[in-house]
């Protein structure tokens, strides 16, 4: 949802207050918004499992559902293949920093 207290500042809040007010003569406030909750002097509930909370939580999972529909999955011979040039990568990465480790330590052998 969309909350122009955080998305464009409190002024921007204001004036769409003060534009349904002079243009409709009705007191407009955005339903869970920041302002609603100062202009009504809610607190929000304390405690950890507020029913807010729980929403929220419950909000979150379905929106990565829905999100999850949308990524386009690796098929399985891609999945090999990339795990393939990983582990290809490692181990030259590996020598590369065993051959220079073995150079050094035979440079500081022979300083020391």
């Amino acid at each position: 949802m969309l909350d122009p207290v955080v998305d464009f500042g409190i002024g921007f809040a204001l004036h769409l207050q003060c534009y349904a007010k002079i243009h409709y003569g009705v007191d407009f406030i955005l339903e869970g918004s920041i302002m609603e909750r100062q202009f009504n002097k809610e607190r929000p509930r304390k405690g950890f499992f507020n029913k807010s909370k729980f929403m929220a939580i419950i909000n979150y999972l379905r929106e990565t559902k829905d999100e999850l529909k949308h990524v386009s999955w690796p098929t399985r011979r891609q999945s090999i293949m990339f795990s393939i040039i990983v582990v290809i990568v490692s181990v030259l990465v590996a020598f590369f920093l065993g051959l220079f480790d073995f150079i050094f330590s035979r440079l500081l052998n022979l300083i020391v």
